[in-house]
């Protein structure tokens, strides 16, 4: 392998870890790593211990990363698997299902760790061979897992959001453990990815869900064109159409907000029109990991007051009475049990508060998403016989449908009972 080959393999390898890979590794940033890992392979040697919590540096976000995979083995001395490029984690509690799936990708992983290695040689940089020989020997923990060491693409996590969450299987409160969300009484971790915490429990997912969350996961990366493209086909009634939406929620400074199947985020700048969205707590929620990040550029802006979380809609992980407007658009037709999302958004909101939920009609999905052939595999045998009156639970105030759009589109409101 060729020195500008090595350095391209690892440069993929940092995108694989899903991370921005703003810089690629060089002869002259490897040599600052092993200066600041002590890991110079015979080189360079440790004078003393390792400040790791002092260490910014890409090649120890890849350690990082490759750490974090280690801690997905099956138990010591067996090869440790990491799922790359999709959204489901390899926990202790999923492995026992999951072995064939697992072997195959510990036999992918080592192997990259290999190209590291081989790379890492031809590069004369210690601290990815030393990466490889730590975790193939399954010394995982000598690298720690610091609180504050910094992620490629990550974006600060207000505590005080945080504190909203609550373990969707029963909903108790979670603790900040590191890069985790804990339920000390039910012994269950929550992961946080890349600022985004993970409160999903794939065994719990229905079919209807494990489909459509498969298919955001790989739309996410052209969403946004997408969008882009439609919004100029539709001489920009789809813009009027989400300002429609932003206005109809009537958002006052100091409200708390859920968006569930937030997406990318898409109606994010329609919301900031209406009011400073530093003035509000959003929350935004969505099976699709791949979304969500993808949605993070767009309330970076309001990091203090905004909060992504991976979820399940028909099981939120939060509290009762936690929200003053519940906000959902797309994907609703097809949950598998729609009539229990939206019993969960009138659970979460507080007394008074506002409830929109906003989706295609069935003439979308038989003329549009049935016959495209990048969404026919997922519609074709979709029920178009759905009927959103009937999700609405009895004893709230004010149902009103109405269909936008020439019938394309419907818009769901009703308001918590105060009583």
């Amino acid at each position: 392998m060729s020195r500008s080959m090595g350095t391209k393999r690892i440069a993929m390898l940092f995108r694989r870890a899903n991370s921005v890979a703003v810089q690629i590794p060089t002869k002259k940033s490897c040599a600052k790593s092993d200066r600041l890992l002590g890991a110079g392979a015979g080189r360079v040697k440790a004078k003393s211990p390792v400040a790791w919590e002092n260490i910014e540096h890409p090649t120890y976000t890849l350690l990082h990363y490759l750490r974090r995979s280690a801690d997905a083995c099956c138990g010591a001395g067996e090869s440790f698997a990491v799922n790359f490029g999709d959204n489901r984690r390899d926990l202790p509690d999923t492995l026992p299902r999951r072995k064939a799936v697992l072997k195959t990708r510990a036999v992918q992983t080592l192997r990259d760790c290999r190209v590291l290695s081989n790379c890492a040689k031809r590069l004369e940089c210690g601290a990815f061979t030393a990466a490889f020989d730590l975790l193939t020997r399954s010394t995982t923990s000598a690298l720690p897992s610091p609180s504050n060491c910094v992620h490629f693409d990550a974006m600060p996590v207000s505590a005080k959001m945080l504190s909203l969450l609550r373990d969707p299987l029963g909903l108790d409160p979670l603790e900040l453990d590191g890069d985790y969300l804990v339920n000390r009484a039910a012994q269950r971790r929550y992961p946080i990815i890349e600022s985004i915490p993970v409160l999903l429990e794939p065994a719990g997912l229905g079919p209807q869900n494990r489909k459509f969350q498969r298919m955001y996961d790989w739309m996410s990366y052209g969403y946004d064109f997408a969008m882009k493209v439609g919004g100029v086909f539709s001489g920009g009634k789809l813009a009027k159409l989400r300002r429609l939406l932003a206005t109809k929620l009537a958002l006052k400074q100091g409200d708390r907000c859920l968006y569930t199947s937030i997406g990318t985020g898409a109606d994010v700048p329609y919301l900031a029109e209406q009011v400073p969205l530093e003035s509000v707590e959003l929350v935004g929620l969505d099976l699709s990991l791949n979304m969500l990040r993808r949605c993070k550029a767009k309330i970076r802006p309001y990091e203090n007051t905004s909060l992504l979380v991976q979820a399940n809609a028909e099981r939120l992980p939060f509290a009762d009475r936690t929200f003053d407007v519940v906000f959902h658009v797309g994907g609703i037709n097809f949950f598998d049990q729609p009539a229990v999302a939206v019993r969960e958004m009138v659970r979460v909101a507080r007394a008074g508060a506002l409830i929109l939920i906003a989706d295609e009609t069935k003439v979308v999905v038989e003329k549009n998403y049935q016959r495209s052939p990048f969404t026919r595999a997922y519609f074709k045998d979709a029920p178009t016989d759905f009927s959103p009156r009937d999700w609405v639970p009895p004893g709230v105030c004010n149902p009103v449908y109405e269909e936008v759009w020439k019938g394309k589109g419907y818009i769901l409101t009703f308001n918590v009972p105060v009583s």
